[in-house]
């Protein structure tokens, strides 16, 4: 009994590692919608290599917290769309264009996070007159300017 429990903590802690790795995958820029979708879909498939009580609680937070998150759902959706995998369908309401704006959409709030510190900078005091088309072009401009890319 020793060592089931024994094995059953060595896959735990190598589960777990893998979970920390993905973590930081998603938190990286730059990341597409469907290469963010991909690895929580790996993520979910490498949790059955977790056996035992532990691997089922686990699983079952998981596949309960992806229940709640319809908007993640939606984003599966529009990612498969996007990847022309066969069968996929749109969520209601979505058109083409709108889908297609999502290619880059974040699905963790780091990217978000990081937009919030770049973008604070914009909207001072002293640019109270910044029209909507302007905003626009210092946005495109500063993405280009953090993501080291052209347009």
């Amino acid at each position: 009994m020793s060592k089931i429990r024994k094995n059953n903590k060595c896959l735990v802690n190598q589960w777990i590692q893998q979970y920390n790795k993905d973590i930081k995958k998603l938190e990286s820029s730059k990341l597409s919608l469907f290469d963010a979708t991909k690895i929580v879909d790996e993520t979910i498939l490498n949790m059955e290599i977790v056996s035992g009580n532990n691997g089922k609680i686990i699983k079952e937070k998981v596949l309960d917290l992806l229940h709640k998150n319809y908007e993640f759902k939606m984003l599966k959706q529009i990612s498969d769309v996007l990847s022309g995998r066969e069968g996929s369908v749109l969520p209601p309401n979505f058109t083409p264009m709108m889908s297609s704006c999502m290619k880059f959409a974040p699905i963790t709030s780091v990217d978000v996070e990081r937009s919030f510190s770049t973008y604070k900078m914009i909207l001072t005091e002293k640019r109270t007159n910044m029209t909507p088309q302007n905003m626009e072009k210092y946005i495109v401009i500063n993405y280009v300017e953090r993501s080291n890319t052209s347009i």
